[in-house]
């Protein structure tokens, strides 16, 4: 499996609130387009300023964004992570094939280069205080045996 994110994507932050947008000839694409920079702006309307966090967006790299989403994205503030398509075997396949990439967002646990991730989807909004999921313990570090 490739490299994450690609070879010279590093963490400029120790964590990061993480989305997922795919590109398709659809309106429902460039909708979730839409919806990151939306999430985008609630995610920074709502968290602690003196917290430093990532905002990334995990797209595929088979079918990679158009290159005027991702500019509007990296000008927005997110940096863009290209994963490998986990397909979904047949027994597996949703109803609708919008969902036929939701597998691909595992790749998540592959970003170990963030001490703490937070995923939300492209069509969340915030609309209260979200620093309390980057400063609080959830439990205590889990050791490897």
């Amino acid at each position: 499996m490739a490299e994450l994110c690609g070879a010279g994507f590093r963490a400029q932050a120790p964590r990061a609130f993480v989305t997922f947008v795919t590109a398709d000839d659809s309106e429902a694409g460039h909708n979730y387009v839409l919806g990151a920079l939306n999430l985008g702006r609630s995610v920074r309307a709502h968290i602690d300023p003196d917290i430093a966090f990532d905002m990334t967006v995990m797209t595929l790299r088979n079918r990679p964004l158009p290159d005027g989403a991702v500019k509007r994205l990296v000008d927005d503030g997110w940096r863009i992570c290209q994963a490998e398509h986990i397909p979904m075997r047949g027994q597996d396949l949703p109803v609708y094939e919008r969902f036929a990439d939701q597998f691909t967002k595992l790749q998540l646990w592959r970003m170990e280069f963030y001490e703490r991730i937070v995923y939300l989807d492209a069509d969340t909004l915030e609309v209260g205080d979200i620093s309390v999921l980057f400063t609080r313990t959830i439990a205590p570090p889990m050791k490897i045996l």
